[in-house]
Formats: C-alpha cells, sequence, structure tokens
C-alpha cells in the first residue's frame, strides 16, 4: 500500500511538470522566430541565403505550431481522464501513450530540425543584408535561442517518459495490489 501511495503522489507531480512542459514547448514554438524576425522581408537576389534560410525557419516553425497544439490538446485528456486524482486504467495508459509518443516525436522532430536549421544559419552569407536593412550592416549570428530550444526539448523528452512511467507504476501496483485483496 505504501508503494502505491508514493507512487500515486509521484504521478500527481508529474502530471504538474507535464502540463508546465507542454505550455513551455508550445510557448518555445511559438517564439521561436522573434529573435529573427529582422530577417524577414528581404528580397535581393544577392540576400537569396538569407531568404532561404528565413523560409525554411517559417516552414518548420509551422509543422511544430501544429504539433504542439496537439500536445496541448492532451492536457485536455489527461484532466478528462482525471489523471491527476486517480490511477490510470488501461484505456487512460493507452490514450496518454498515444499522446506521449506524439510529444516524445515532436521534441526530437524539433531536436534534429533546430540543429539543421542552426548549421543552415551558419553557413548563410550577410554580406549584403546591409542593402536593404541598414540598421543590421554589423548583423552578429545569434544562437541562444537554438541552443534553449535544443535544452528544453531535451528536458520534455525526459519529462514526458517520465510521466508516462508514472501512469504506468501507478496502474501495476493498483493492479498488483487489488490481486492480493482479491486472493485473501
Amino acid at each position: 500500500m505504501k508503494k502505491l501511495v508514493k507512487c500515486f503522489k509521484f504521478q500527481k507531480v508529474m502530471f504538474v511538470v507535464q502540463i508546465l512542459m507542454i505550455v513551455i514547448t508550445f510557448i518555445s514554438a511559438l517564439s521561436f522566430m522573434t529573435q529573427y524576425a529582422n530577417l524577414f522581408g528581404l528580397e535581393l537576389p544577392l540576400n537569396q541565403s538569407i531568404i532561404d534560410f528565413h523560409n525554411h525557419m517559417q516552414n518548420f516553425n509551422k509543422t511544430w505550431v501544429y504539433l504542439s497544439i496537439v500536445s496541448l490538446v492532451s492536457i485536455i485528456a489527461m484532466f478528462f481522464l482525471e489523471t491527476q486524482k486517480r490511477v490510470a486504467d488501461r484505456f487512460a495508459l493507452i490514450v496518454m501513450g498515444i499522446f506521449i509518443a506524439i510529444a516524445i516525436a515532436t521534441a526530437v522532430y524539433v531536436i534534429v530540425n533546430t540543429m539543421s536549421l542552426l548549421q543552415e544559419y551558419q553557413q548563410v552569407d550577410f554580406t549584403y543584408i546591409y542593402l536593404e536593412a541598414p540598421e543590421l550592416a554589423d548583423y552578429q549570428l545569434q544562437f541562444e535561442t537554438f541552443y534553449l530550444v535544443f535544452i528544453v526539448h531535451i528536458v520534455a523528452i525526459i519529462t514526458f517518459i517520465g510521466y508516462f512511467v508514472s501512469l504506468l507504476l501507478s496502474h501495476i501496483l493498483y493492479v498488483k495490489e487489488k490481486g492480493e485483496q482479491n486472493a485473501q
């Protein structure tokens, strides 16, 4: 009984952490391009590598936002399945397992594409940016956003796995305890 109580407390903590992590990853998707907004609207062929980079970022970011919305929907499922109040049954494990698998796949997608965009960013030619944006004549590469997104999504993967493990352990302990009570 003690193990189940401890495990359920862990599940409740992971419930809150899971929600926070989903919200953080969604906010990071919404704000990803903010630091690079000054690269938008360039038109000269001399700045084509900047234009291409910005377009790649925008396409990636759009997909990322859509996938993050799916994770937000999982919060509704978490409340609907009452995983903060009770041990998950098989149905809840399956539903949350699907949502968590999608969230992990999204995080992996974000990490892989962010690293790819980071490499592309380092290759972009900013030599002629001053022709269209004189205020950016001394443009410096800004890597902080890429690194932050990478770190957030590594932590997200750990959190998502931790939440599912907490659901699964509570379920297993509950079924085991119920079986022992029925045997007596």
